[in-house]
């Protein structure tokens, strides 16, 4: 990554991040891998991770004017397979959960 100091914003933003071990309230998420990208004053982040019977996608974008969107969802392959964490999101049906906030920061 690239910064550029007088702006306070990458100028060059490459690789591939995994997070692991990470705990939310208490539950502990599976490897998620998130893969950046630069256009112009665009942050993008996708986010993908899985376990048996469900996976996560989605992203994050943030921009330079210090607004942010997250956009998550999980599927099951059934209702038992759907991680109990998914309690957290916006349950769309027994085997789809999804998150879907924006803000600033």
């Amino acid at each position: 990554m690239m910064l550029d100091l007088q702006q306070a914003w990458p100028t060059e933003l490459q690789g591939i991040m995994v997070v692991r071990g990470l705990d939310i309230l208490g539950r502990k998420l599976p490897d998620i891998k998130i893969t950046p990208s630069l256009k112009g004053t665009v942050i993008e982040l996708k986010l993908a991770g899985k376990a048996d019977g469900w996976f996560l996608a989605g992203g994050v974008t943030i921009l330079k004017n210090r607004q942010y969107r997250v956009n998550l969802k999980v599927i099951a392959k059934s209702p038992q397979q759907m991680p109990d964490w998914a309690a957290m999101l916006k349950q769309q049906s027994p085997m789809v959960a999804v998150l879907n906030n924006k803000g600033s920061w």
